[in-house]
Order: C-alpha cells, then structure tokens, then sequence
C-alpha cells in the first residue's frame, strides 16, 4: 500500500468518524434545547446558558454539513470566500461557546458565594451576557476574514482552506493570540473557579450533614431544592471540564505536529493530525451526553422525555384461558 492509500484510508475514517460526530452531536443539542425549555428550568440561569451553548454548537455542526456539501458538489474547487466563511465559523462558534460555558461558571461561583445576590443572575440579564458573549467573540474573529486563503493540500491531492500562512504579514502575531483567547486563558480561568465551586460545594455538604444532625425534621421542599441546585452544579462541573479536554489537548496536539512537520508529509503526522481535528469537533457535539453522565435530574428528565414522544405498547403476556 502506497502513501497516498494510506493517507486516503486515514481521511476516509476521519471523515466516517466525523458523520457519526456531527449526526449524535445534532441530536444531542437539539435534545438539551427542548429539554431546557421546560417550564421548571426557565428561570434558572445554568440552564439559560446551556441552551445558548447547545444553539451555538448546533450551528456549527449545520455549518460544517453545509460547507461540507458545498466542497462535495464543487469537487473539491473551493474558493477564497468559502474559505473565508469556513474559518471564521469554526474560530467564532468555539469562541462564543467556549465564553459562555466561562460566563456560565462564573455565574455558579457569585451563587454560591452570595447565594441572596440574585439581580445579576436574572433571566433579562443573563439573556444580555449572552447576546454580548455572541456579539463580542463575532467581532473578535472578524480578522479571519483577512488571513483565511485556500491551499493546495499536497497528502490529499486537492484545494483545501488554510489560516495564518507565515508568508503573511502579522498572521503569527494573532495565530498565537488565538491560541491565548481560545484555548490557555479559557483552560486556567475554568479551572481556577471550578476548583472554588467543588470546594465550596464539600463546605455545603459539610455544613448540611451538621444542621440536619440539629434538625432531623426539616422540610422535604427545602431538601429537594437543594439537592435540584447541588445536580445543576455536577452537571456545569462536567461540561466545564469537558470543555478544556477537548480543546487544550487538541491545541497541543496541533503545536506538536505543526513543530514536527508543518506541512504533514509524515504519516504518523497526517495521522495524528486528523485525529486532532476528529477530538476537537467532539467538543460541539459531547455537552449534551456529558449533561447525562454527571447530572441525574437531566437524565430522568430525558428519559421522560423519550418516554413520552415513544411510549411503549402495552402487552399482555400469560393470559390464561378461563377454565369452563
């Protein structure tokens, strides 16, 4: 088997790999969004965020379909605008959903350090933060636009989109300030306040085993409020962390690469380069199963959910018939 087989056989997975992503991706988001807006979650601004999260990454997954259609029809003879959009869509939607899964975090932290405080973390303001995180990350990505230009891609014989070219004047300079906004500040400001709110929370617990020592009968409606804020909260810590294994692994990975061989004639590099591109599009697609494993209240609600949209037949097993 020759390189261009090899490298034909490791596209043609990733891209196998890839429409299962984006297709259990879809219906994951999709599955968060009609599951947020239920009644009960409304008002809770954890779960305002996350349905943001989910339309953002929902519109990425689309985007990439669309883009990938396009390249499809056009046999691969894609101009400098589609690359243009291309770039700039992916840059923007894991900016804002990186941003707003921060500002969701934040969020958790003023509640449980003022709990009481409650204007900054009501439904008219939290719908602005977000329409400042989208507005604010769109703009921020607006230079794209100026250094996204097409390529031809050596190992796949074809056209292909390529941003922050060396030949290009200052395109080094906001290669690396991207690496800082999107990956590193993003990476240590997530970890430095969910180590508050797991730290507060083991607090809470221990605060709560002592006063129902002191209070054996306290209220079932208080009990089942808090144990609803403490699901909430697992659920945040896991797409927060969720959020930095995807992306900073995924940045070094392509750092390594890039210093081994930056035009990925290796095989080992083509490889392990498309396998970076395959865990960092899983970041659009994993918020809603991460939402599964580490929140439970969501997890019923889901399976109510499916429940109630494929009831199951009702079927009747050992009738015996009546003896005359």
């Amino acid at each position: 088997m020759g390189k261009n087989d090899i490298v034909n056989v490791i596209y043609n997975i990733r891209m196998s790999l890839m429409a299962v992503i984006l297709v259990l991706g879809l219906f994951g988001n999709t599955m968060a969004i009609v599951i947020m807006q239920q009644k009960k979650y409304k008002k809770i601004s954890t779960c305002l965020y996350m349905t943001a999260i989910s339309v953002v990454d929902n519109m990425q997954i689309i985007l990439y379909l669309i883009f990938w259609v396009y390249q499809e029809i056009k046999n691969d003879q894609i101009d400098k605008a589609y690359c243009m959009l291309r770039v700039f869509s992916i840059g923007w939607t894991l900016e804002a959903s990186t941003y707003l899964i921060i500002a969701m975090t934040i969020d958790r932290s003023l509640m449980l350090k003022m709990p009481h405080t409650k204007k900054w973390r009501a439904p008219k303001r939290v719908k602005i933060i977000i329409c400042l995180v989208i507005v604010l990350t769109s703009f921020r990505n607006a230079h794209r636009f100026k250094f996204a230009t097409t390529i031809f891609d050596e190992n796949l014989k074809h056209l292909t989109c390529s941003l922050y070219r060396e030949d290009y004047p200052g395109s080094q300079e906001f290669a690396i300030i991207d690496a800082l906004v999107q990956t590193i500040i993003p990476a240590c400001i997530l970890l430095s306040f969910n180590s508050y709110i797991i730290h507060k929370m083991k607090k809470k617990v221990q605060i709560g085993v002592a006063l129902s020592a002191n209070i054996p009968n306290q209220q079932p409606n208080e009990n089942l409020f808090k144990a609803k804020q403490r699901g909430i909260t697992v659920m945040l810590i896991c797409v927060s962390f969720g959020i930095v294994a995807f992306t900073l692994p995924v940045f070094l990975m392509i750092m390594i690469a890039k210093r081994i061989d930056k035009d990925y004639q290796n095989i080992i590099i083509f490889g392990f380069y498309q396998l970076s591109l395959t865990i960092y599009f899983m970041s659009f697609s994993a918020n809603f199963y991460i939402c599964l494993i580490g929140g439970s209240r969501f997890r019923k609600d889901v399976r109510r959910y499916l429940g109630k949209c494929f009831p199951r037949r009702c079927t009747l097993t050992n009738v015996v018939a009546p003896v005359h």
